[in-house]
């Protein structure tokens, strides 16, 4: 039989550890806030927390809350570089030797950099994506899903997502799929005059202009074409 008196001492090891991550943890997130602010102060850019715009409609939930922080500022366009946060949830069932089953749920957070740049112009909703692999298979099958440009090569690679087929030869031009095809670009949503783009995790400093710079290109290929 254990000793009570051993009980309470695991128990409060096991308090003590966790109260420490819990302050690393907040911790690294005051260090993470005050750097991200550091440097906007140094690029002349703005940095606040919160508050998303209507560029947050392309991202996972579509929600403004989402959005911990972010640096707005200037790069051949206006820009903004947000931290985006948010939870999935996900159910498992296992069933033991017996046949009794247990159901499980678990909660995953997901942090995404996203890049926005604001155009000089209004565009109703597009975007353009890599195809996955069931996609692929799907349009070797036979079945057509997204936009076809006319480019073989892009439509077996992308999908374009856009309501009205009329604006796919207005706006996904030669060019662009030229982009789209030699990896200069990244996957991009279009909605008013914000044109987004992410990559996986929070913002990372010395990475902000590597992560804009591709989806300038976008801009100006929508913007001069």
């Amino acid at each position: 039989m254990v000793d009570g008196s051993v009980v309470v001492m695991i128990a409060f090891a096991v308090l003590a550890v966790a109260a420490l991550l819990i302050a690393a943890g907040v911790a690294a997130d005051r260090k993470y806030r005050a750097t991200v602010s550091a440097w906007a102060a140094a690029q002349g850019w703005r940095y606040r927390e919160g508050g998303g715009g209507p560029w947050t409609a392309c991202l996972p939930r579509g929600d403004a809350r989402k959005v911990r922080l972010q640096v707005e500022g200037f790069r051949h366009y206006p820009v903004t570089v947000a931290h985006y946060q948010y939870d999935t949830t996900s159910t498992s069932s296992k069933t033991d030797m017996n046949g009794q089953s247990t159901r499980s749920t678990s909660t995953t957070t997901h942090h995404l950099t996203v890049h926005v740049v604001h155009l000089p112009f209004t565009y109703p909703p597009i975007a353009v994506r890599r195809r996955g692999l069931g996609s692929r298979i799907a349009r070797g099958a036979g079945y057509r899903d997204g936009k076809a440009t006319g480019d073989e090569e892009f439509d077996r690679r992308f999908r374009v997502r856009v309501d009205d087929p009329a604006l796919v030869p207005a706006l996904i031009t030669p060019a662009l799929v030229r982009a789209h095809l030699d990896g200069v670009v990244p996957e991009w949503s279009l909605a008013g005059s914000d044109l987004v783009s992410t990559t996986t995790g929070r913002i990372r400093v010395e990475s902000v202009f590597s992560g804009l710079d591709p989806l300038l290109r976008v801009a100006d290929l929508l913007v001069r074409r």
